[in-house]
């Protein structure tokens, strides 16, 4: 640790105590859906996948779900 690193740090400690240190929530990125979509979404999954020869629901028959439902564009994760 670099001995400036410390120094800062000693200095905001006095100056506005320990909890100045501690990591802060970020506010994060705004979600593409909203609670009332995700909701809609919740119930849908509980049923099967509606395109033909899908059974079960997967990234790719989510994603193209809520492409038509929603137009909102999310990619699934590669696993």
């Amino acid at each position: 640790m670099l001995q400036r690193t410390l120094s800062e740090w000693v200095k905001k400690v006095d100056e506005g105590g320990f909890e100045v240190l501690r990591a802060k929530k970020q506010p994060g990125k705004k979600p593409k859906l909203s609670d009332e979509q995700m909701a809609k979404i919740k119930e849908a999954l509980l049923k099967p996948a509606a395109e033909p020869g899908c059974y079960v629901w997967d990234g790719i028959t989510l994603s193209d779900y809520i492409k038509e439902t929603y137009d909102v564009e999310i990619i699934p994760k590669k696993g």
